[in-house]
């Protein structure tokens, strides 16, 4: 597992960007040297957790658009038709842009930043 981080040496007040894993010992700031000890092993594992499901949002993010597209696909096709119903075209379109919205709100709403 790893645990992708933004950060800040207190030391030299440069942002960073951290990557930690588990065989992390320490968390050292690449700028000046700075090294402190790694986060407790709990804390590390509900941190890797939380980025995988945030991932998991993201996906299901990207595949709500794509079915946001096929229903504007679909209303496309059958509003030409002028014979065809585009009601189940509109729906699926309302329903994919909202959950595509909430996903990736939820998939991006948060971001840890770490002072060190």
């Amino acid at each position: 597992m790893k645990v992708e981080l933004q950060a800040m040496c207190s030391e030299c007040y440069q942002p960073v960007a951290l990557v930690l894993t588990e065989q992390s010992k320490n968390i050292r700031c690449p700028v000046c040297g700075h090294e402190v000890p790694m986060i407790e092993k709990g804390s590390f594992t509900s941190l890797a957790k939380d980025q995988s499901k945030r991932k998991l949002f993201a996906a299901g993010a990207f595949l709500s658009f794509l079915a946001l597209a096929g229903g504007f696909a679909w209303f496309i096709t059958e509003f030409e038709k002028e014979q065809g119903s585009t009601v189940p075209g509109i729906a699926l379109m309302v329903i994919a842009g909202l959950a595509t919205l909430v996903l990736a709100w939820v998939g991006g709403s948060r971001r840890y930043v770490c002072e060190f």
